[in-house]
């Protein structure tokens, strides 16, 4: 069921604290000048957000939501997003290559969520990625290996978490880090 006129102007939606419990497929069709959607405060889930099928989106802020289990391929049908805000979403863990088709992503907030780990791959992919923010989770080793070779890396903010050890020689792999 479609929900939008095709080829509305709009380039910024804010669906912030809307009691959105679902999205349906092809809910967003023909906003094809979407830029920017913020569906913070709802009660969705990581199956609502693969529904989102929005080439022209470049920021998506979905935190204070409920993503417990991050579905493979959630962030697939957004080939165009720079910056991800999903902070506050009890996120426990992330499948390898969740953000694999999302080569243009700068920033990811992931920070206060349930996350005691970051898996291998996660991260693969990204020429970009300027800034990780992991702030508040339950991480108690440095992430290396996900974050190993991300070249452009600049920003890890990883305050608030329980690191026991941390090996500031393995940040070799992080040439541009400027902010830790």
């Amino acid at each position: 069921r479609d929900t939008f006129q095709q080829d509305l102007p709009i380039t910024n939606l804010n669906l912030h604290n809307c009691s959105i419990n679902k999205i349906e497929p092809g809910a967003f069709k023909g906003m094809n000048n979407l830029n920017e959607l913020n569906l913070e405060f709802n009660q969705l889930t990581s199956i609502d957000i693969k529904q989102l099928d929005i080439p022209s989106l470049r920021t998506l802020r979905v935190g204070n939501n409920n993503f417990t289990l991050i579905v493979e391929a959630v962030f697939d049908k957004l080939p165009s997003l720079q910056s991800l805000g999903m902070e506050h979403c009890n996120i426990q863990q992330l499948p390898s290559l969740t953000f694999g088709k999302n080569t243009n992503l700068v920033k990811i907030d992931l920070s206060f969520n349930q996350l005691k780990a970051i898996s291998r791959n996660v991260f693969s992919g990204l020429n970009v990625f300027k800034e990780l923010r992991l702030a508040g989770n339950l991480i108690t080793e440095f992430p290396h290996i996900p974050l190993y070779n991300i070249s452009t890396l600049e920003t890890l903010i990883l305050a608030n978490n329980t690191l026991t050890n941390v090996d500031f020689f393995k940040l070799n792999g992080l040439p541009n880090l400027r902010y830790l």
